[in-house]
């Protein structure tokens, strides 16, 4: 015990630290605009420092398929991660929970909410899943609102906001609290919301198809909100083949390579993002919870990502520290307990490159 012990000792004192194996379970194939994006975010810090990162794609069939997803979940449990990073796709949640709580495998849920249904069930981090170490979301509620007040900013001055809202899954948390924020921001905004669908996908596919069926039933529409980037992709292709004169404003969220591009031509008027960073933090966490260094104290185990707006006032800024190059530009170490010696502050993220540069 004493060599151990020391070795132990030695082993921190020269600044060589344990390498969690941390398995993250992709709910999307590896050319996801949004989940690639993710996941290479979380390679740059893996590699950098030396964690073992095993990322686990959905088949090409089985995108946002909540069965396939709790399968995808056993067979990485059975190959004995330390950590297992996942979002609570379509409810699966729970049952992937409990699976990490028999295997006794740390646990962390990111880049999904959990609905008000769901909560007495889930408990918090910590409680009664003991392995479930925290909860990090995006604010959804706050992406949809701004997206709908950035947009509405771009009416010629007087105008009235006539808004139709492209939404995600039905059953997905995500969806409902981004059309939530947008019915606030449009009850605030004094905006006519004519409708807001949901749909089977978030894809290009269901925006376009959704789209020409609603510009028949709401010709005054201005503006298009879509809880995605892809959806408003296809938004504004169904847009390019109609007759009206005047322009419709339209913006997604996500920040996907697609959507930035589409912000920079004009075909967007804005991209809401910053939330594939949740998988880059979680993986850092459970880097330092496996180093001893536990966040609990300073940031608490329900984490909330602030989102961002993009257009074109801030692109030439903010979208170069977007892609994989600038990824691995970010000196992660400082980031970590392990590394920087120091308590993290609830807004040690504001460091981060592309927050300091991606504010309006």
């Amino acid at each position: 015990m004493r060599f151990l012990l020391l070795t132990l000792c030695l082993f921190f004192a020269n600044g060589i630290w344990a390498k969690p194996n941390i398995a993250f379970l992709n709910p999307a194939t590896d050319s996801h605009p949004f989940w690639e994006k993710t996941a290479q975010f979380m390679r740059a810090a893996a590699n950098q420092l030396g964690i073992n990162l095993q990322v686990y794609y959905m088949p090409k069939s089985g995108i946002t398929n909540r069965f396939q997803y709790y399968k995808m979940a056993e067979t990485a449990l059975n190959n004995k991660p330390d950590y297992l990073l996942f979002i609570n796709l379509k409810g699966t949640g729970l049952k992937i929970l409990q699976l990490a709580e028999q295997s006794q495998t740390q646990a962390i849920i990111f880049n999904s909410d959990i609905l008000a249904q769901e909560k007495s069930q889930f408990g918090l981090p910590r409680g009664q899943f003991k392995y479930w170490l925290a909860h990090l979301s995006p604010n959804d509620h706050q992406a949809g609102a701004l997206l709908a007040t950035t947009l509405i900013k771009q009416l010629p001055a007087g105008g009235t906001a006539n808004i139709i809202g492209l939404n995600g899954s039905f059953n997905s948390s995500t969806a409902k609290l981004r059309m939530s924020g947008l019915e606030q921001a449009a009850a605030k905004q004094s905006a006519i919301l004519h409708q807001v669908t949901r749909s089977n996908s978030w894809t290009a596919e269901e925006g376009y198809k959704k789209t020409k069926v609603l510009l028949k039933r709401y010709p005054q529409c201005n503006i298009i909100w879509a809880a995605s980037d892809s959806l408003s992709l296809g938004a504004a292709k169904a847009t390019s083949q109609q007759q009206k004169k005047s322009a419709i404003i339209i913006g997604g969220v996500d920040w996907s390579d697609e959507g930035i591009e589409a912000v920079k031509q004009g075909t967007l008027a804005a991209s809401v993002g910053g939330h594939f960073i949740g998988g880059g933090i979680a993986l850092l966490l459970a880097y330092d919870h496996y180093n001893q260094f536990d966040f609990a104290p300073s940031l608490g185990t329900q984490i909330v990502l602030q989102m961002y707006p993009m257009t074109l006032n801030n692109l030439p800024r903010c979208a170069p520290h977007l892609t994989s190059t600038a990824f691995k530009l970010i000196d992660f170490k400082t980031f970590t307990q392990t590394h920087s010696k120091q308590p993290l502050q609830p807004n040690f993220l504001a460091n981060l490159p592309f927050a300091k540069h991606c504010t309006e």
